[in-house]
């Protein structure tokens, strides 16, 4: 859907850390225009089969197995790579738009990883992709940035991609914003 968007907020969650090895569980993303603040209501939120060319690291299973709750309801609506990697390169559509995640070198270098594995391009451009923490030490700079994430009261089952992305938005809105701990 185009619409008047300019930025989309990743995330990912994966059955490891490394980009070109680790499983790729589920990906989410919300459109929005940084010059508006208006947030698109049609998201991306899909999940994927276990792929056989990915693995699960051990520590990552530990740390699912705490979150078990989350993964169940990822694993139940998991689907076919190839249908997920088209669905989301149709959403995106041909909107140039900004790429945002935490940490970038995580979710971009993931979908960078796994869109070329299955013969596909991501439909994001390297240069126009910003990392959240990066962005909040430049704006806050000399200053340590607030510790947004934690100030702000997260909303829905936390690894959830969906719900991380929502919780990015708004971290990157205060961000934006200029905002400090006691103005809020």
């Amino acid at each position: 859907m185009s619409g008047p968007w300019t930025d989309c907020v990743c995330d990912l969650e994966t059955g490891g850390v490394d980009p070109g090895r680790s499983m790729v569980l589920q990906i989410a993303a919300v459109k929005w225009n940084r010059n508006t603040g208006e947030v698109s209501s049609d998201f991306f939120d899909r999940c994927i089969l276990p792929q056989p060319t990915r693995s699960w690291s051990e520590s990552t299973r530990e740390f699912w197995m705490k979150r078990r709750d989350v993964l169940e309801s990822i694993m139940a609506r998991m689907e076919d790579r190839r249908v997920v990697i088209a669905a989301f390169n149709d959403w995106v559509g041909q909107d140039q738009l900004t790429f945002w995640g935490k940490p970038t070198h995580f979710d971009f270098s993931f979908l960078q990883s796994f869109w070329a594995e299955n013969d596909s391009q991501i439909p994001f451009h390297y240069r126009s992709a910003n990392d959240m923490n990066s962005f909040a030490r430049g704006v806050y700079h000399p200053e340590e940035p607030p510790k947004w994430e934690r100030l702000i009261p997260f909303e829905g089952p936390e690894h959830n991609a969906l719900f991380d992305c929502f919780h990015q938005l708004k971290v990157i809105t205060k961000i934006m914003n200029k905002e400090k701990p006691d103005e809020a």
